[in-house]
């Protein structure tokens, strides 16, 4: 705790601002840390808990076809997940169905191919040319600067009035010996 304690001091003496500031910003620091791994941890839940519902629900199917179940779209194959019979994935421009639960790697015995992107065919025959397009309107142009000399900044003012972004241009004026 001591050595907490003097770190904390030597910290808050480099930010040179209030006791309370800097108080506030480390509780805010550590509540963000926290939110963080609180909400890893719930996204993981919530993944183990749909995982362990879809489980339950394929011992739960009788075999011979009586659940009226139709195909189930899982989306792009992923290697770390559980699928079960009539569960569709794609994998390498294909489409694939389990035929079993817990089919194993795909490609594999436990998935049967559905449908799979073909060759590329011959190019068809050149159309005729088309009507030429309207004329479209320039892209507007830097028209001007604004120049705060104080500040190191420069503000671009394009053609159409918009301001651009500010450049921020006090490191290009200072010197190696001006930092400390």
């Amino acid at each position: 705790m001591v050595a907490f304690a003097e770190t904390a001091s030597t910290d808050y003496h480099a930010a040179a601002g209030s006791w309370e500031a800097w108080v506030d910003a480390k509780l805010a620091e550590q509540r963000e840390l926290l939110m963080g791994v609180m909400a890893e941890m719930l996204a993981k839940i919530q993944r183990d808990f749909a995982q362990t519902v879809l489980e339950m629900r394929a011992a739960a199917r009788p075999a011979d076809g009586r659940d009226g179940r139709s195909l189930n779209v899982r989306g792009t194959y992923d290697p770390g997940v559980s699928y079960f019979t009539l569960d569709v994935a794609v994998h390498d421009g294909a489409s694939w169905i389990a035929v079993k639960d817990r089919p194993g790697p795909l490609p594999g015995d436990g998935w049967q191919l559905v449908a799979r992107q073909g060759k590329k065919g011959p190019p068809g025959e050149r159309g005729e040319r088309g009507e030429k397009g309207q004329d479209g309107i320039n892209a507007p142009v830097i028209d001007r600067w604004i120049v705060n000399r104080s500040a190191y900044t420069a503000t671009p003012v394009y053609s159409n009035g918009i301001f651009g972004p500010t450049l921020e241009l006090k490191a290009l004026f200072e010197s190696s010996e001006d930092k400390p």
